[in-house]
Formats: C-alpha cells, sequence, structure tokens
C-alpha cells in the first residue's frame, strides 16, 4: 500500500532518462560481472595458510558451500560474463585469422555482425535475463513482481554467501571474497531501483497534463490509476498474451482495469440493471456496478485529486446527479467534453428505473433524492441505457485513462514501441 501511493504521487517526466533505463541496467549488470569475476579469479587463485602452505580455497568445504551459492546468487552476471568472454574470443578470434588484404572485407562484415549483435535490445535482454514477452503489454505488474522476485532471492543467495565467507576462517582470501560479494549488493539494489522506475511508468503512470498541472494536492483515495491509452482493449495485437478477454461479452470478471485493458471499448461489463436485480441472489455483486463516465482531461484531473461533482445545470435528462453510461463507445454520443474516459465501480443503492415515456418525471430535478439514489433509464437498445447517481459517495473507485490527443507521454516515452523488437516470441 505504501508503495503504491509512493509511485501513484511521484512526479517524474525525465523522458530521455526513462529510455536509458535499459541501457542503464546493461551497465549495472557488467559491473556486477566484473565483480564477480574477480571473486572467481580468488577463489581459483588460492591462498597461503598460517602455516605458509599453498592451499585452495575450494578445499575449504565451508567457502566452497559459500561459493556455490554466491555463483547461484550471480547468475544474472554469469551470463552476462560469458556473453561478453565469448564475444571477446570470437573478435580475437576473427582479427587473428583474417589479416591478408583479401580478407580484410570478410573481416569487416564479421566484426560489424558482432557489433550489431551486441546493440540488439533482444540479446541485451538475454545476457541479462531480462524476459519481454508480449504478455507483459498488458500485465506489467506481473513482469515487475517476477523480476523482483528473481533480484530479491539473488540478494538473499549473496547476502547468505557473505556470512559463509566470513565463517569459513580463511583470512585473507576469505575477507576478500566476503567484501567484494558485499559490495555486490548494490548492484542488486541498483537493479531492483530500475525495476520500480520501470513499473512505474506503466502501472502508476500519470498523463501530461497531470505533470504540467503540477497539482500539490494529492490523489484521492477513490483513485485507482492513470490507464496508458495505449493499452486500451482496442490495441491488442493478438501476440502471445497480448489478446483480448476469450471470454467476451460473458466475461464476469469486474476488475475496472480487466474491463478496460482486455476488452473493447463496445463491451458492457454487465448486463441492464433489471437483469442484474434478477440475479444478484446468485452472485457477489450486491448492488454494485460498473459505469463509464467521458469528460473533458482538465475535469478529469480535477476528480482524480478530489470526487466527482453533481450536474445540476438545466438540461440533465435524468435529473440532477452524476452521469454514467454501460460502456466506453456508448459515453460518446453524450458527453459534454472529451478527452478522458473514467472507468468506475458505483454502488447503486435504491434504483428508480425509468422507460423514455417516464423521462418527464426526473428530468430537470432532484425530486428523487428524497426515496432513490440512483435513476436508470432502460433505453429501448439496451447498449444506450445510462444511469444517474445523486452522491458522490455513492463512487466507490475509478481508473482513468486520458486519450492520444490530449496525453503525448505515451509516444514520448515510445511505451507502444517497446515491444515490438522482440525475438524468438518473448526476449
Amino acid at each position: 500500500m505504501w508503495l503504491r501511493s509512493t509511485l501513484s504521487s511521484a512526479k517524474f517526466r525525465d523522458v530521455s532518462s526513462y529510455r536509458r533505463l535499459h541501457s542503464y541496467n546493461i551497465t549495472v549488470v557488467i559491473l556486477d560481472s566484473i565483480f564477480a569475476f574477480i571473486r572467481i579469479i580468488i577463489f581459483y587463485s588460492g591462498y597461503r595458510d598460517d602455516n605458509g602452505k599453498n592451499k585452495s580455497v575450494g578445499d575449504n568445504s565451508t567457502a566452497l558451500i559459500g561459493y556455490i551459492i554466491d555463483m547461484i546468487g550471480s547468475a544474472i552476471a554469469l551470463v552476462m560474463l560469458f556473453f561478453i568472454s565469448a564475444s571477446c574470443a570470437y573478435i580475437l578470434c576473427v582479427v587473428c585469422c583474417y589479416d591478408s588484404k583479401k580478407e580484410k572485407k570478410q573481416q569487416d562484415e564479421l566484426l560489424e555482425c558482432i557489433g550489431q549483435m551486441c546493440h540488439s535490445p533482444a540479446v541485451q535482454r538475454f545476457v541479462t535475463l531480462n524476459c519481454n514477452c508480449p504478455c507483459y503489454v498488458t500485465r506489467p505488474k506481473h513482469r515487475f513482481v517476477i523480476r523482483m522476485v528473481l533480484l530479491f532471492l539473488c540478494l538473499v543467495c549473496r547476502f547468505t554467501a557473505f556470512i559463509i565467507y566470513l565463517a569459513a576462517g580463511i583470512k585473507s582470501a576469505g575477507n576478500s571474497l566476503a567484501g567484494l560479494c558485499g559490495a555486490s549488493w548494490l548492484f542488486l539494489l541498483l537493479a531492483i531501483l530500475l525495476q520500480v522506475l520501470h513499473y512505474r511508468i506503466w502501472w502508476h503512470y500519470l498523463p501530461s497534463y497531470e505533470l504540467e498541472n503540477k497539482s500539490t494536492e494529492p490523489l484521492s483515495k477513490k483513485h485507482r490509476r492513470y490507464i496508458p491509452h495505449h493499452l486500451l482493449g482496442n490495441n491488442r495485437t493478438m501476440k502471445l498474451g497480448d489478446q483480448p478477454c476469450d471470454n467476451g461479452q460473458e466475461c464476469t470478471v469486474r476488475s475496472m482495469e480487466h474491463v478496460l485493458i482486455f476488452h473493447r471499448d463496445a463491451h458492457t461489463p454487465q448486463l441492464r440493471w433489471s437483469e442484474v436485480r434478477k440475479r444478484e441472489i446468485h452472485t457477489r455483486e450486491h448492488g454494485r456496478y460498473i459505469g463509464f463516465h467521458q469528460t473533458s482531461v482538465q475535469a478529469a484531473a480535477s476528480i482524480a485529486h478530489s470526487d466527482f461533482r453533481i450536474s445540476n445545470k438545466p438540461p440533465q435528462m435524468l435529473g440532477f446527479g452524476i452521469y454514467f453510461a454501460r460502456s466506453q463507445a456508448s459515453t460518446l454520443g453524450k458527453a459534454r467534453h472529451g478527452g478522458a474516459i473514467i472507468c468506475a465501480e458505483i454502488r447503486m443503492g435504491k434504483v428508480l428505473q425509468v422507460t423514455k415515456n417516464e423521462l418527464d418525471k426526473v428530468r430537470n430535478t432532484d425530486s428523487w433524492w428524497d426515496e432513490y439514489d440512483t435513476v436508470y433509464y432502460n433505453h429501448v437498445d439496451e447498449i444506450r441505457d445510462e444511469f444517474c447517481i445523486k452522491s458522490p459517495e455513492q463512487i466507490l473507485r475509478w481508473v482513468i485513462v486520458v486519450d492520444a490527443e490530449h496525453d503525448t507521454l505515451v509516444n514520448e516515452y515510445k511505451l507502444p514501441e517497446e515491444f515490438n523488437d522482440v525475438a524468438c516470441g518473448c526476449v
């Protein structure tokens, strides 16, 4: 909860730094691999005991156990070390084997090939064990959790190895191994920080207007998050994991993020209210309903930091209150302003259902407030149903999506392009 609050409130718009996060991660892993290489050299170089005899560190069973655990915790660094070693060996081989003028062109081609491979984002992700599966487009939290678990396990292994090295009873070599192992924690902590920053941009996103506005008011407790517009259901690519929900209109998941990300804008998360009420005794919905509200970017930002406001200026077809539709698409012809879509979970309370012939009973008035909490309009075309609630207190939580025209930050970060260079389906 603390992490979510901190990430949501952080103002971060250094676009160039975000684009370089991958380079920073590569640098951290390379430095970590250097420290791992030094520890390997120390382990196999041996040491002098108290009697002046040369001994191998591996002869000490305690130190050997610590070394094995240390190398397990350095798996990412070892993969990078292997790649660097193999690349250097390949370059050396090319330089030594192709030394005549006739072979100069072929040598240049081979060196260019290794250069392209080293600069390939897919190769860089592979050697840092950083998966880029398309399923993570819609599930950034899963990628964050998996990566954090891996880094945490590495940290635990190295901490364990640090303790074992100190307990091995090898003065010089043991202290050197322990010192280098302990110092390498810094690289793991830096890697964790980079993952947090990457996750914050995707799942605790703030649109460009929010950052330019620089509001000093905290985000409302009802505000779950802003979702980058490229994650909306209409943008699914049909690649592995980046697909719409298989259940389609029959889907029973009421998560607002799921509704927006895995379903197209015409999707209605629930049946019309009259049908929900009939079935509610057999479900867990208990008077809660998913609604969609379209408004201007400025109004959406104001809502994010406070709450919804009641519309009390005529004309108001369902009377005074706060209006919602059953789907994103059905807000288009009803909203007076555009730019942002708000998906909200609402406690309906006592509902007055009306048809077209009964609209005059509620139009431009709040007289229904005394007896009812919500007015639900059963349109001739049920897709166009809408409802009006009397109080912001009925709104439990919401998520907001700002469209591409009013939010340039998604493209500045190049978020839609992060998965364009996936190799082998997941790297």
